[in-house]
Parts: structure tokens; sequence; C-alpha cells
């Protein structure tokens, strides 16, 4: 819970802007404590429906992307896999367009946004 909290902590440094909202679904690491964590610094938990996975599908589409694109057969115990995906999402935010943000990066939506 605490390193799901710092998770986020992190983000919105990487972001430089605070998230309002953050969406989870119902593990155990988005517990009673995650929320009490965020809601501490003003950021509110919305957690995904039961039964819903519509819910979550873009989290579950970026987590498939992050796999194919990033991941893919390296040792997920490896040392070079945190730099990897560090690599990774400065390039998923800062430079891959995407077709559902109308050809924009997220870190570009973000900044008209906030």
């Amino acid at each position: 819970q605490r390193v799901a909290a710092a998770v986020i902590q992190r983000g919105q440094a990487y972001a430089q802007f605070r998230f309002k909202t953050v969406q989870a679904d119902n593990g155990p690491e988005f517990s009673k404590n995650f929320e009490e964590l965020l809601k501490a610094q003003g950021t509110t938990v919305r957690h995904s429906r039961v039964r819903r996975p519509n819910d979550n599908a873009h989290i579950e589409r970026f987590n498939r992307t992050i796999q194919e694109e990033c991941i893919g057969s390296t040792n997920p115990f490896s040392k070079e896999l945190y730099g990897k995906v560090a690599n990774y999402l400065a390039y998923y935010n800062e430079e891959r367009l995407h077709l559902s943000l109308e050809c924009r990066t997220p870190a570009s939506v973000a900044k008209v946004l906030n």
C-alpha cells in the first residue's frame, strides 16, 4: 500500500502536477490504507466496479502495450528492467503519439489540461 502510494507520488513529481483522481482495481494493494494515504494528499481513489471489465480497459491496454513494446522477454528480476521501463515511460508519455489523443502525446495533453 505504501509502495503503491509512493508510485503515485513519483508519478505526480514526474508529471509536475497533482492528480485529482486515481483509478485502481480492487486488489489488496489498493486498500483503505492506500486510499487514506492519497486522501491526505488531496487525491481521490476511484475503484473499478466488480464484474465490470471495461472500467479498467484502458489500464489493461497500457499493461499490454508496455509488455509488448518494452518488457517482452526481459527477466523480471534483472537490474536492467528498471532502467528499461523508466526510459520507455518517458518515451510513451513524451514522444509516442496516441491515436486516442488525436495523435498527441500524453504529456502535451496533460500540459493543456493542467
